[in-house]
């Protein structure tokens, strides 16, 4: 008999992972734009175009938030609005080319960084991470 697996505490031991990750990863990392501003473009790197409505709801930003996050993105030449040849009232945002490569160049320092963290193991623990993300991430597409 396979033995039973606490939910409760599997989803609580795995939400102090996450945290712990963010905390003493993500939450030291610098990013070239506020935290907002940042989330709005990989929004819409992921999700391609966007109405400023689609992406407050994405965000849990409301619209009057967004608008002044979608202005400065704008300014700065990382976004493009569009009026919707389908609906005038609303606007398409759209990532330009700065704005990839911005995305793309944060992609690379966070591997990096994260490069540098992999180097504090050794090599059988490196092994074991390695084996434990093949398991994980079929897991993780599984439930998202």
């Amino acid at each position: 008999m396979k033995p039973v697996v606490n939910r409760k505490q599997l989803s609580d031991e795995f939400i102090d992972f996450l945290f712990t990750f963010h905390k003493n990863f993500f939450h030291q990392m610098t990013f070239p734009v506020p935290a907002n501003h940042f989330m709005t473009l990989v929004s819409l790197s992921d999700h391609g175009t966007l109405t400023i409505t689609t992406l407050s709801e994405q965000l849990a930003i409301s619209k009057q938030q967004m608008t002044p996050i979608i202005d400065k993105l704008s300014k700065n030449g990382y976004v493009e609005r569009h009026t919707d040849a389908r609906d005038r009232r609303c606007t398409n945002v759209t990532l330009t080319e700065k704005g990839i490569k911005l995305l793309s160049v944060q992609d690379s320092v966070t591997k990096m960084l994260f490069e540098k963290r992999i180097n504090l193991l050794s090599n059988t623990e490196i092994t074991s991470f390695d084996q434990s993300l093949k398991v994980l991430a079929p897991l993780f597409k599984k439930m998202f």
